[in-house]
């Protein structure tokens, strides 16, 4: 492997299996992300501009994405057919209390986390929102913790500003 891409011998292969996944995992409408969820969720960010994970650990960046916290499944509960599990797949998508404003590098951690990418296991259910460490959130002294909720949404970005200054720390 050269700067980061295959070799000629073995970059064909590399590329084949990625479009493979690509074909399995179907595209964003069929998975629900279509007209309606790009305008809902570019609502959802105007009033959620920061990233709740980064707010919790003292940072003020950007959202740039709406994430689901509880996984909701709707391209595997379409794919098995079954009428309840597409209703509720479909219910949790929808519902506005399962969203949270996340910048890319955070959701594509949470992403990685629960759907098994970059060699992690996939994750079953009861791991359903941003793993933080508590030595991360305000006053923290360490262990972890999963999130049941948005976090760090609760506290504005100037309190955090006020309280951890500039570079981030208490």
């Amino acid at each position: 492997m050269r700067g980061g891409g295959y070799c000629e011998r073995h970059a064909p292969a590399h590329q084949e299996a990625a479009r493979e996944k690509d074909r399995e995992r179907g595209s964003a409408a069929s998975r629900g992300y279509g007209h309606r969820w790009a305008k809902t969720s570019q609502g959802f960010l105007r009033n959620n501009p920061l990233c709740c994970a980064c707010s919790a650990r003292g940072r003020v960046t950007a959202a740039e994405v709406t994430d689901h916290i509880v996984p909701h499944r709707l391209a595997e509960a379409l794919a098995s057919e079954d009428a309840d599990r597409i209703v509720a797949a479909r219910a949790l998508f929808w519902d506005r209390s399962n969203w949270q404003p996340l910048c890319w590098r955070c959701h594509s951690r949470k992403t990685a986390r629960e759907d098994g990418a970059f060699g992690n296991r996939r994750q079953g259910e009861q791991v359903n929102s941003v793993r933080t460490s508590a030595r991360d959130e305000p006053g923290g002294v360490g262990g972890s913790k999963v999130a049941a909720k948005r976090v760090g949404t609760e506290r504005p970005a100037a309190f955090l500003w006020e309280r951890f200054g500039k570079g981030g720390e208490g």
